[in-house]
């Protein structure tokens, strides 16, 4: 009874999100769908919806990983704070890409081929020292000079384990924490399995979705570990 009042009173304080605190009113756990936009402070963030509904969320203490993804599906309830109707999130549910589909963009991933160096990154996780950026939403660090993308094999952190070394994979990842400071960072594959990435001179905001290249080196610790040739990222 007291969440219905809850979401109740969202509908009076949130015209502009009439359609997601409607549902909430007849149910207190409720799913919305859009893309997160913008970072307010601390766990919350800015989801807007397909109308241009814009929703305040607190998406926890690793929203910021799910930054640059597109739209996703978000469970949870309304509940308000000092600024009004916040919806706390319990869940998410989102696709990746295909590894092999990409967007065109100038360039040719390399640091000479960028002519101007663009920071939009996620204000969470910003880092002083940007690496250059093709565009807003692209950073492409090509530290081996990486010509033939096809000649590296897609796999994941479980498939790693089997793959003799000094193969070069492909995978779809996020990085989560630094290992070894500028040099080593523990990262996630779509399945949330990890995998430790040598960066060699490369760098990629914590959440950051990246298509990461590189060579198997060994397992530490059981987790498989490769030396990275070329890292871009995911709008």
């Amino acid at each position: 009874m007291k969440m219905k009042k809850i979401a109740a009173a969202a509908l009076i304080s949130c015209a502009v999100c009439s359609s997601a605190f409607a549902a909430a009113k007849e149910n207190p756990t409720i799913i919305i769908n859009g893309q997160i936009t913008r970072f307010e402070a601390g766990q919350i963030w800015i989801i807007e919806q397909a109308n241009g509904a814009k929703i305040r969320a607190d998406l926890g203490k690793h929203g910021g990983r799910l930054w640059r993804l597109k739209e996703m599906e978000f469970t949870g309830k309304f509940v308000q704070d000092a600024k009004g109707p916040l919806f706390k999130m319990d869940k998410v549910k989102f696709e990746d890409p295909a590894i092999d589909e990409r967007l065109n963009r100038p360039g040719n991933g390399n640091n000479a081929a960028v002519s101007k160096v663009e920071d939009d990154r996620d204000v969470a996780f910003y880092y002083p020292n940007q690496v250059p950026t093709d565009n807003k939403t692209y950073i492409t660090q090509n530290v081996k000079g990486v010509g033939d993308l096809s000649v590296y094999q897609q796999t994941t952190s479980e498939q790693m384990m089997k793959v003799s070394a000094n193969s070069k994979v492909t995978l779809i990842g996020r990085p989560i924490k630094t290992i070894v400071k500028d040099k080593e960072m523990l990262f996630w594959d779509q399945a949330n399995k990890p995998f430790r990435v040598v960066m060699n001179g490369a760098f990629i905001p914590l959440g950051q979705r990246s298509f990461v290249y590189g060579k198997v080196i060994d397992a530490a610790g059981g987790v498989p570990r490769l030396s990275l040739d070329m890292v871009e990222s995911i709008e």
